[in-house]
Parts: structure tokens; sequence; C-alpha cells
């Protein structure tokens, strides 16, 4: 079984019993890590940076840093963007949606954007990276 179809499972798994495998505190998820997803792909590090320049309005940090962005995909000009949001409720949809498309899409390679909002799994203060706050 791939590697990727073992996490989801794990992770669908873990979302029906309702906990963490093993007690573990982080958030579980059903995407790559990010190195995993560096490694896969050459200009996925690039497409990373780049997003690391939208900024959520209301938190004043990067989506990359706060943890909202699990998946980008690159494929021959084509960019798949999978995020989420802090909240369901949160009024920023479209202006980080925007500027998702704002960071990518003038770069060298990069032929369309698609920016993917998803719930599951759901974010958490965990998924920010470490001194932040």
């Amino acid at each position: 079984m791939p590697a990727s179809v073992a996490r989801w499972w794990a992770w669908l798994l873990t979302a029906l019993r309702g906990a963490p495998p093993g007690g573990a505190s982080a958030p579980v998820s059903p995407y790559p890590s990010r190195a995993e997803q560096e490694a896969s792909a050459p200009m996925v590090g690039e497409l990373y940076r780049a997003l690391g320049e939208v900024i959520d309005p209301e938190l004043g940090v990067d989506i990359v840093t706060l943890g909202l962005v699990y998946e980008v995909r690159h494929d021959d000009g084509h960019v798949q963007v999978v995020f989420t949001l802090t909240t369901r409720g949160c009024p920023l949809e479209h202006s980080i949606r925007g500027g998702i498309h704002a960071a990518l899409e003038p770069l060298p390679g990069v032929r369309d954007v698609s920016a993917k909002l998803v719930w599951k799994p759901r974010w958490d203060p965990k998924r920010v990276e470490d001194g932040v706050f």
C-alpha cells in the first residue's frame, strides 16, 4: 500500500476513534508533511516560500507559519494548494484565497493555481510553528 494511502487510512481511523494514535498531542493529518512534499517535486519548496508572503490579516502571520497550508502540489504547471482556516466562521477566506493566487500565479513554471479549502482535519493551534506567539 502506498505511504499516502496508508497515511490517509491512519488519519481516518484516528478521526473515527476521536483521539490521536498513541496519545500523540500533534494534530493528525492525511496530508504528507512539507518535507515529503518538497522531496517529491523540486518546485514545491519555492511555492511554499511564496505562500509565506500570504498574511492572515487578523493574526499578522503568514499562512504557512500558521499551519493553514496542508498540501501543495505542482504538476506540469498546474498548482493545487490545499488549505484551511482557523475557524469555519472566518471571514477571510476570499482574502487568503486571493493571496494564494497573487503569490503563486506570477512564478515561472506556474500556469494555473487552484486553492482548495478543506475543513478536515480541523486546524489546531499546535500546527503553528514554534516560537511564533
